[in-house]
């Protein structure tokens, strides 16, 4: 299946084609490339507006993720809608690269889709462990290195 990126921001320009093909590939590495992935890309303001409205939260988060894992009716494994404005003003406070940031937040979103919670501390702790592996091979994976520069 067919990982589907909509750009509906105008923060910063992004190299769609390589985000789609890491992201491909992390779904292959997964076992689950045989269902799509939907990503949409927006500011702040449009993700304060779907956080408010379908989490109850306030504000923007960088990353919201709706999970049809278990629907046996849904082609598609999921949808993420990450805040590129919010992705880089995290990546600028901690001193990283956007991309770097870009997919570590990407990474977060796609283990919430497969599964993964964070609310319980022991819960967290085995996602975060998962997360630290799957940014590694991200990390290794060439059209990320073309993205951030040598290690």
């Amino acid at each position: 299946m067919e990982v589907l990126i909509r750009d509906a921001q105008k923060v910063r320009r992004l190299e769609k084609g390589k985000i789609r093909r890491i992201l491909k590939d992390l779904m292959a590495l997964w076992g689950v490339e045989k269902r799509g992935l939907s990503v949409l890309f927006v500011d702040d303001e449009a993700i304060s507006r779907m956080n408010d409205l379908y989490l109850k939260g306030h504000g923007p988060t960088n990353v919201i993720c709706f999970s049809y894992l278990h629907d046996p009716y849904m082609d598609v494994l999921g949808d993420m809608v990450v805040s590129v404005e919010r992705v880089q003003i995290e990546a600028k406070a901690a001193s990283v690269p956007f991309y770097e940031r870009l997919f570590q937040v990407l990474v977060h979103g796609f283990l919430h889709i497969v599964g993964f919670d964070d609310r319980e501390q022991g819960e967290r702790r085995r996602m975060e462990r998962r997360e630290k592996r799957l940014m590694k091979w991200v990390s290794s994976h060439d059209l990320f290195r073309s993205l951030v520069g040598p290690p």
